[in-house]
């Protein structure tokens, strides 16, 4: 999705981009289905990493960190630099829609020139391009 900032630039929201920015105990959490009437529940966080996007386009330059939020009945996957998140019952989806997150990004960001990006945008894609390659 994108939009025009009050300086007429293009600026990327992430389709999960959380707008209040609720901060959690372990971390900052952006994902808009983050059920906040759920009680002062505390997940269980650790870390792992990814190796690849699961994209025949796209690959990573190397293993990128990501932090797992674990509830009751669903698991985030965050890459807070780029306030992206995933979802999903189960460490494995959650991780599979975090890089789906990550290649819409991608493909958000590719044709934009940096000139017209917001300075979050112009982040995300400087991120992105030392995190990310095409595949030739």
């Amino acid at each position: 999705m994108n939009d025009i900032n009050a300086t007429n630039q293009a600026v990327f929201i992430p389709r999960r981009l959380k707008e209040d920015y609720t901060l959690f105990w372990s971390t900052i959490s952006f994902c808009q289905g983050v059920r906040i009437g759920q009680g002062m529940m505390t997940p269980e966080v650790m870390t792992m990493t990814i190796s690849n996007l699961s994209s025949t386009k796209y690959k990573l330059k190397a293993p990128v960190n990501i932090i797992l939020e674990k509830y009751v009945d669903e698991v985030l996957a965050l890459l807070p630099d780029l306030t992206l998140c995933g979802e999903g019952l189960s460490v494995q989806e959650a991780i599979e829609d975090l890089k789906a997150d990550i290649l819409d990004l991608l493909d958000d960001l590719e044709d934009i020139p940096e000139s017209d990006l917001g300075m979050a945008p112009k982040l995300w894609k400087q991120s992105l391009d030392l995190m990310v390659e095409k595949c030739q």
